[in-house]
Formats: structure tokens, C-alpha cells, sequence
């Protein structure tokens, strides 16, 4: 997708702190020709008002009250989906959301250290065929472990860290860019052969 295009429609104020070079990210590695895309933590990211005009099979889940609000957003933990029938996505996206499922924030009900690598495994089982996982995430070089702030809200990586939740998860990197001067981390995933 062409990130000049659709700058036209971004809204800074819709979405977190200087997130624009993470949403320029994902917008990038969108091919286009997704058929079906799914937006975790859907009520913070803002993609689905950026991203509809493009990708008309957009849903949205989130763990939050308010996700049920629309017709193409639903109230759901990515840990336990609750898709109909065999639902494949051909794109799963991650916006600054992967580092606080499972933590004590946004009304989480299952506390886990691991929901990380818990939502990266279930992504894996939702995927299309040829579908890929597009992450964002925060960036601390000096993480030993998936590295926790003193309150139990959201998790920081570096290369190792990222790797071995990866890894872990099942999944196969495509690409992997650390941006240290927005402090993030962004990956392309897909399931493993």
C-alpha cells in the first residue's frame, strides 16, 4: 500500500503518542490485496477508520467495552477467539498491542505473563495460507527477558527477546526493524512450514 496516499486521511490525535512511524509501517507492509484483515486492540490502534476505504473485510477485536459498538468490531481476548466456522485472515495486525495483552491493563480477565507468546500462537492458527502477522512493539536494547515496566501494563524487547517469543510461538520472521530513535521494534511474521 502507498503510505503518501493514505497520510492524507492519518489523524495523529486518533491514535497513541508518535505513532506515526509504526502505522507508516504497517501501512507499508500491507500488499493490497488482503482479503480479510484483523486489527487486535482495535479501540487504541485507529487503523479501521484509516484502513476501511481500502480493505472493506477489516474486523476489529478488542478486550475492551466498546469494541462490540460497531458491526466490524467485536469483544474478544485474541487469546480465545471466537471466529465462526474455519475465519482465515490474510493479514493480523499488532499496533502497539502485543506488549500489554495478558498484563494487568485495558480490563484484561486472564493474567498471564506469557499472553504474549499465548496471542502470537493463536495468530498463527487464524492465519490464511499466504497470511502474515504485522507487529509493533516497543524497543529496550538492554531487555533481559521480555523486560516489564514496575507496573505490570506493558512489556519492552530487543532483538533476542523478540526472537525467542517468535520463535516460540511457531512463527517464521520475515523482516525485523529496530528503530531506536522511536524506540520500536517492528516484525513481519508468518506461520512456519
Amino acid at each position: 500500500m502507498n503510505w503518501h496516499h493514505i497520510r492524507q486521511r492519518f489523524d495523529p490525535t486518533a491514535f497513541h503518542n508518535n505513532a506515526e512511524p509504526e502505522v507508516k509501517w504497517i501501512v507499508e507492509h500491507l500488499r493490497g490485496n488482503e482479503r480479510l484483515v484483523l486489527d487486535v486492540g482495535c479501540l487504541d490502534s485507529g487503523l479501521l477508520s484509516l484502513l476501511l476505504p481500502a480493505f472493506p473485510l477489516m474486523v476489529g477485536i478488542d478486550i475492551r467495552r466498546g469494541a462490540e459498538m460497531g458491526t466490524m468490531t467485536k469483544r474478544m481476548d485474541i487469546r480465545k477467539p471466537e471466529f465462526t466456522g474455519d475465519t482465515k485472515f490474510d493479514a493480523i495486525i499488532f499496533l502497539s498491542t502485543l506488549e500489554h495483552i495478558g498484563l494487568d491493563c485495558y480490563g484484561n480477565r486472564w493474567f498471564s505473563l506469557q499472553g504474549d507468546g499465548q496471542a502470537l500462537s493463536m495468530s498463527r492458527w487464524l492465519l490464511s495460507k499466504d497470511g502474515r502477522i504485522l507487529v509493533t512493539a516497543p524497543f529496550n536494547a538492554e531487555a533481559k527477558g521480555r523486560c516489564l515496566g514496575e507496573v505490570l501494563w506493558e512489556r519492552r524487547y530487543n532483538h533476542a527477546t523478540a526472537m525467542d517469543l517468535v520463535y516460540n510461538s511457531g512463527l517464521t520472521v520475515v523482516e525485523y526493524l529496530e528503530d531506536r530513535k522511536n524506540e520500536i521494534i517492528c516484525m513481519e511474521l508468518k506461520g512456519s512450514k
